[in-house]
Parts: structure tokens; sequence; C-alpha cells
């Protein structure tokens, strides 16, 4: 379940209680998430919680919860449009929502008042929208030049943003310098820009101009000594296998299985790198029931190179190629040696010092300096009065618990059919909503992990038992709210169903049929709105 989730239930939760008991739980809970601030909205390096007032004054969320009771709050509603972005299905734009699109109806006697629960991130980088704009026009006094500055901007930097794959003009280019990245303060954004004008600059024999009141606004940065410190940190008894990215392998797509193990061969390193390469796919080939069926775990590494030669060039593409490259050239490098090209593989490979030499080296490259007073924060804001006939009306607990049971099994007869890894989190989700041996652990406030243990029992696999273990904070809130079994179970299975958002997840899958892919939106627009309403019914 997401964090902003999480909070939003909780506060949706409180409201059902009278003042008294509601502060004393408020105090239980806040002992239980020591690292997020109730008090302080904008609390430097730490997740905030706040909400509005009436008067328009944002207060820490204590104070905002205890002021809403007081106003005569009774109850509280959560729910979600089912509509999604424009031209975006729901089921996706939710990856992209951010808390954005949940809203809390705060019911008194005769009104709602009505918020929405937004996620605020304070900016990246101390460089605001507005001077990294008269930076870029501080670089030429002739208006061509600098109208070709703008242009440049416009077409590699502007256009790869989802808001304006459509600018063609200056104008459209300083909008988004000067007002998107004003709001957001993304320091990504900002130093694509910076290097997009950098490279100009340099193009045309200019040395790039920052002035004296902008100086602490920026970095360099020498990224091969960052990332070398921190490989040393994380493997310290290896330091002298690092590879900076200026040097590193990389193989490209057109590298069969068979033609990978030779090069492996070539370098006359012995069983031991099988195994290292075998060690570093272990967490993907233990998800993906196809590669687990044909890559062996349990052998030896000379056991993994035969199954190697089995693969085809499809279930190669399914190994993530920067890993197996860098294995390898690590691992010969801890032999004192560098990789060795057997004749004919050089055209499927490429090194790090053989792409186009830049203009400026990255480690001299002017970066924005990041903001070290950042903070995030959930936000309840005020949107107003509404009557009560204007929220959604409640729904059924049971009927919604029914059909996120239906859009479950729908989705996880699909997800075996194309051989997804997702189908064991739905077959999960739904053995938390209906397996009648965890009564007697949801209905108490005994240790969920004895739900574990049944769990395991049933057949589920490693993977499945950590994500059922990862749950027991979330039963412990359930059982600290004095929830019933049924909404205890709805929780955690909405919390385990729920696989829209974040990289990796059930959105980012593609499929090779036009019917396959029509399938797969249809279950899972169906599974999301069964989502939405359960978690509205709760």
């Amino acid at each position: 379940m997401k964090t902003d989730d999480v909070f939003q239930f909780i506060a949706k939760e409180l409201l059902r209680f009278p003042e008294e008991k509601m502060v004393g739980l408020l105090k239980n809970l806040k002992s239980s998430f020591q690292d997020v601030e109730w008090n302080k909205p904008r609390q430097p390096k730490m997740f905030s919680l706040a909400g509005d007032l009436a008067s328009g004054e944002t207060v820490g969320f204590e104070t905002w919860i205890i002021e809403l009771k007081r106003a005569g709050a009774v109850a509280a509603q959560n729910f979600k449009p089912l509509e999604g972005q424009p031209g975006l299905p729901a089921h996706k734009a939710a990856a992209f929502a951010n808390g954005n699109a949940t809203f809390v109806a705060a019911r008194l006697k005769d009104k709602c008042l009505l918020y929405q629960a937004a996620i605020i991130y304070s900016r990246e980088v101390q460089l605001t929208g507005s001077e990294l704009e008269e930076l870029i026009d501080l670089q030429f006094s002739d208006p061509r030049v600098r109208a070709e500055l703008w242009q440049e901007i416009l077409e590699k930097e502007v256009k790869r943003f989802g808001d304006y794959f459509e600018a063609s003009t200056e104008k459209e280019a300083r909008h988004f310098v000067r007002e998107s990245f004003q709001a957001t303060g993304s320091k990504s954004a900002a130093d694509d820009v910076l290097k997009c004008a950098q490279l100009f600059c340099a193009a045309r024999g200019c040395t790039f101009k920052i002035p004296g009141n902008l100086v602490t606004h920026f970095m360099k940065v020498d990224f091969d000594e960052v990332e070398r410190d921190f490989f040393i940190r994380e493997n310290p008894d290896r330091a002298n296998e690092f590879v900076p990215a200026s040097e590193s392998l990389r193989f490209l797509k057109s590298l069969t299985p068979q033609e990978f193990v030779s090069l492996v061969d070539h370098q006359e390193l012995g069983e031991g790198i099988w195994i290292r390469i075998k060690d570093r796919l272990a967490w993907l080939i233990e998800s993906n029931e196809s590669l687990k069926s044909k890559l062996p775990l349990t052998g030896g590494g000379l056991e993994f190179r035969s199954a190697m030669l089995t693969l085809s060039a499809d279930e190669l593409s399914e190994l993530p190629r920067g890993n197996l490259a860098s294995t390898l050239q690590e691992y010969v490098r801890g032999q004192g040696r560098e990789v060795a090209f057997p004749t004919g593989l050089q055209e499927h490979l490429s090194l790090g010092w053989e792409t186009e030499k830049p203009l400026i080296k990255d480690k001299d490259l002017w970066r924005a300096a990041p903001n070290t007073e950042t903070w995030q924060m959930l936000r309840f804001l005020f949107v107003g009065e509404v009557g009560v006939d204007q929220v959604p009306p409640s729904l059924s607990l049971a009927e919604q618990s029914k059909n996120f049971e239906a859009a479950l099994l729908k989705t996880e007869s699909f997800a075996k059919r194309v051989t997804s890894p997702f189908a064991e989190a739905f077959q999960l989700a739904k053995w938390l909503l209906t397996e009648s041996a965890l009564s007697p652990v949801l209905s108490s406030t005994g240790d969920f992990e004895q739900a574990v243990t049944i769990a395991e029992k049933s057949g589920f696999s490693q993977q499945a038992l950590r994500v059922l273990s990862q749950q027991t904070f979330l039963a412990g809130l359930c059982a600290k709210l004095e929830l019933d079994e049924p909404r205890t179970r709805a929780l955690l299975a909405t919390s385990v169903g729920d696989v829209f958002g974040g990289m990796g997840s059930w959105n980012d899958q593609g499929f090779e049929t036009e019917a396959d892919q029509r399938e797969f939106e249809a279950v899972s627009a169906e599974l999301y709105s069964a989502l939405t309403r359960l978690l509205s019914a709760l």
C-alpha cells in the first residue's frame, strides 16, 4: 500500500472516534511512524503530514485533525475519480498520480468538507526557473544566436517532457524553463537544459558564462569518482573490479546466447565467472517462471553455462544485458586483465570510449547544485464545502469485496496464460480476501507472521511469502484502528493487489499480439476499477 494511501486511510479512520480516544490513538500511531513529522509542515529532510484549516493556514496533521473533529466531523470517506488523465486510462494514470487523485470528504451534520490529498515536494535545486532562463539569455548578445540556442533546447529537451510534445516555438520553450521548471525544481530537467546550453556554446567556441551572483547555484561532478566510491563501499573486497562508465562494455541486441558464451569462454576464467553470473541474475530468474525452467540456480557454474546455450535470442533479451556485461568486465578486471574480444564479435559489442567524443567531458559540465533543505509533504488541501448529496454514496464492503475477487480471478487467469510473474500477486490478494484459515489471525491482535506460515503450507513461493511478510505492519495498523476482519482483509488484499504504480509494474508489460494487448487493457481497467471501489468502501 502506498505511503499516501496509508495516511489518507488513517485520517478517515481517526474521525470515527470521539476526540479523547482519537487523541490517544494518534499518540500511539505517532510512536509507530517515528520517521514521519506529524506537527511541522515542510520539515527539512522529513516526510511531513499537514492539512489546511478553514482559515487557509496549513498546519501539522495533529493540529488539523483535532480542529476538524472539534468542528463537528463525525466520519469521513475516501474516494478516487475513476476517469484517467486525458488520453491515459485510469489504471495507467495511477502510476503518476502521486496521491493527487484521492479526495477525503469529512462529514459534518449537514455538509461535507472536501479535501484533496496531495504529495508536495520541495525544490530539488537552488536554481529557479527564472534564473535559468536569464542564464541562457546571458550566453549570447546576438538575438539570432540566442534564438538558435532556445530552438536547440526546444528540440532536444523540452519536447521530451509530456506536456510539451506539441511545443514548437521559443515562447513555449521559455515557458517550460521558467514556469514548469519553476514549479517542480527538477534537478534532472535543470541538468539536461544546462548540458544542452553548454554543448551549444562549446560548438561555437564560447565559454559558458555564469554570473557571480549565481556561482553558488552550480557545481561540477566527476560521476566516475562518485560511482567508484559507491562501488567500493558496497564491495570493499573488490575495489580493483570497478569499471567507470566511460570504459564500460555494452552488448548490442544482436548478440546471441551462443556468442555470449563464446565471449565468456574466450577469457579463460574457469567456472568462477559462471557462478558469479548465476548469482547476479538469481533475483530475476527466481521471479520469472520461463527463465527458472531453463536456467538452474541449484547446480554449479558449468551447468549454468550449458543452460545458457539452450536459450533462444528472445529469452536472452529477457536477461539484463547491462548486468551480463558488467559482471563479465568486473570479474576480468579482478584478475588484473581487460576483456579480450574473439574475432567476429566486435560488431555485437561496444565500449564507452568508442562512442563519439563529446565537446565537453562529462566531469567538466556545470550542473545545478542540490537543495540541501529538501522535504516531502502529504497535505490535505481544502477544496471547499459541499452538500452530503454531492459526495459519491457509500459503497457496500461485501459487494465490492466480491467484485474485487472476481476481477482478481480474471486478471490472474490472463497473467497465467501469458506467463506473467504477477500472476501470484493476484492469487495472494485473493487468498487474503477469502482464506478461512486466516480468520483467527485477522480477528485478533495476534502475530501476523502466523499468516506467513499458513501461506507457506498453501504452497506460495518464497517471493510471495516475502510480500506477505511485508504486510505485517499494515495488519498491526488495522488492529490499532480496531478494524473488523472483513475490513482488514479488504485493506490487506488491496495492498497486495495494487500493481499499478512504480517502475517494473504491471503497467510496464507489453505483448506480442494485439489480442493479448487488448485483453491486458480490459482486465487491467476492470481490476483497477474494482480495487478503487473497494478502497472507497472501506
